[in-house]
């Protein structure tokens, strides 16, 4: 019986007290007759009866009460031994890395959005592993590929299917195309760019196997999260670093067999200039500076070898004042002509370029995209170094690269002076 209920039946019960009192002052200092002595007992028989379903009704509630309280002491009581049973994260990492026998895979995913407007569901991985991994090994990685430091766009998806992005092929302003005129009323629009055009990415694999003890693993002295990151970030960041950079140019339509690289990919032919080393060699850098627009100049960068930055480093202007200014300042890049210069040991170097060597990349690194598809996934196994009583993790992550904007990149071709020079 429900609260309601009962307070209906206290309201017919006051109903029939008033309605018995009423009886009894009429027939004050008189005997009832028989209709009255019929109605008082049934006026009586209806009080019992309400007195009955109210009492019957509190009861139920208490008892309702009753059971609600002791559910949640019971709750409270499981809570806290679940809280005192759940062993934390690092601990949790190390007994399914030490569990012999289990082939499970961890699955490593960073806050990500796919391709589609759709939010990924965060639910599908495993939390068993701490977020400090994922954090060191990514940081390991990308700081190998110098692509990504300088600003490449990063696309993380859910899964590998490939996916077409736009790509902007670019637009010169012409005060005679029809294009770049202003539209008079009620006149077509003409069709203007920068023209759009699509390019296909993909996802490649790149991985690396690490190899442990097992006393090492099981160790709870070891720091098994900074010794897996610090062995497998590097390698797989300098596999993706290299591509980044060398990858084999690719059609638009084609996913390839590896990322497309920067110096490789199309690339209009007046973004690409000679840098002489012998002679000129800042007035060519200073010719490349300006291929870009300003628009683009204001977030690009230098990207070369140590030994082309150690040749930058030295250049001075008219004044003797050096081109090159160092960040002083915690993590301020060093700067040259204004802008931030960043070192790849991937690049050509300077004193091995060869004529047509693309040693020095400028541009806004914004029109390059990296693509992470799916998780960066763990697996374990302590049958392939069972003799050597050794377990051996493998990491494996998807990714691709292509250049999607070629207005915002430029290439410096390192060379020698020619004797009819």
């Amino acid at each position: 019986m429900d609260a309601a209920t009962i307070r209906a039946n206290f309201e017919a019960r006051e109903h029939a007290t008033a309605e018995l009192r009423e009886l009894w002052e009429r027939a004050a200092g008189r005997e009832m007759d028989a209709a009255e002595r019929e109605t008082e007992q049934r006026l009586l028989s209806e009080i019992a009866d309400y007195d009955a379903r109210i009492r019957d009704g509190v009861a139920a509630l208490e008892r309702e009460r009753t059971i609600d309280e002791a559910r949640a002491k019971f709750d409270a009581l499981i809570g806290e031994t679940r809280t005192v049973e759940q062993p934390d994260a690092l601990t949790e990492l190390r007994m399914w890395a030490g569990r012999k026998g289990d082939r499970t895979a961890l699955e490593l995913l960073p806050e990500r959005r796919d391709a589609s407007p759709t939010t990924l569901d965060r639910g599908e991985a495993k939390p068993v592993i701490p977020v400090t991994l994922y954090a060191q090994l990514t940081e390991l990685m990308f700081e190998r590929a110098t692509v990504v430091q300088a600003g490449a766009r990063t696309l993380a998806t859910v899964s590998g299917e490939n996916i077409r992005l736009p790509r902007i092929i670019g637009h010169k302003f012409d005060p005679d195309n029809p294009a770049d005129k202003p539209i008079g009323e009620g006149k077509t629009i003409a069709e203007s760019a920068p023209t759009p055009d699509e390019v296909m990415v993909g996802a490649h694999k790149f991985g690396h196997i690490t190899a442990l003890t097992y006393e090492t693993v099981v160790d709870p002295a070891v720091d098994l999260v900074g010794w897996l990151a610090a062995d497998a970030g590097p390698q797989i960041g300098d596999r993706l670093g290299w591509y980044f950079l060398h990858g084999p140019r690719r059609k638009p339509d084609e996913t390839g067999a590896a990322p497309e690289g920067l110096l490789n990919a199309e690339i209009p032919a007046a973004q690409v200039s000679p840098v002489l080393v012998d002679t000129a060699f800042a007035d060519d850098l200073i010719r490349l500076y300006h291929v870009l627009p300003s628009f683009v100049r204001r977030n690009a960068v230098w990207v070369v070898h140590d030994t082309t930055a150690a040749a930058m480093r030295m250049l001075k202007d008219g004044d003797g004042r050096y081109l090159w200014q160092s960040g002083l300042v915690g993590q301020v890049a060093d700067t040259f002509l204004g802008r931030p210069v960043l070192t790849d040991p991937f690049m050509p170097a300077f004193s091995t370029a060869t004529s047509g060597g693309k040693g020095v990349l400028w541009g806004d690194l914004s029109g390059y995209v990296v693509r992470l598809a799916g998780p960066l996934r763990i697996d374990r196994s302590d049958e392939a170094g069972f003799e050597d009583d050794v377990v051996k993790f493998r990491f494996l992550q998807r990714a691709d690269g292509r250049l999607v904007d070629t207005t915002r990149i430029a290439i410096g071709t390192l060379g020698h002076k020619t004797p009819a020079e």
